[in-house]
């Protein structure tokens, strides 16, 4: 009898392969490289200097050992830190939503283009047209053919 698992396993690290294929990136038409990273550059200080309150700081409570569930602010389970690690993660998110909401205001959509593979050449600006754009370390680039 043949296992499940010879065909599950493939199917499922395809599956995480395509996931993970995929990058966000801010995009504006016509935007100079430099000027899109100056951009982000800026709203990400200014994101990470919000107040803690802005950022959604909070008071959570640990109970109980065995395996962490959170519901809201309230966390029951064993945890490394169950003091930082939702007080960390609210204010991550919330610092995301700040970065969003500036790039947003700047003119920048937050889309999804594939990852870059092989060689490409990074773009002086962002492209009106995505088709065959890619991302390689946050920069928008195109293949090159060889």
């Amino acid at each position: 009898m043949v296992s499940p698992m010879r065909y599950v396993l493939p199917a499922v690290l395809t599956l995480a392969a395509c996931a993970a294929a995929s990058v966000p990136v801010y995009l504006k038409p016509g935007v100079d490289r430099a000027q899109a990273r100056a951009d982000l550059a800026a709203c990400r200080a200014d994101a990470g200097t919000g107040s803690p309150s802005v950022l959604g700081g909070g008071i959570t409570v640990g109970i109980g050992v065995g395996v962490r569930r959170c519901s809201g602010n309230v966390c029951i389970g064993a945890s490394n830190d169950p003091f930082d690690d939702i007080t960390q993660r609210r204010r991550a998110e919330a610092r995301g939503r700040a970065e969003g909401a500036c790039m947003g205001a700047k003119g920048y959509a937050l889309v999804e283009l594939p990852a870059c593979r092989g060689t490409v050449r990074i773009l002086a600006s962002h492209p009106f047209d995505t088709a065959g754009a890619c991302v390689r370390d946050g920069e928008v680039a195109v293949a090159v053919a060889h």
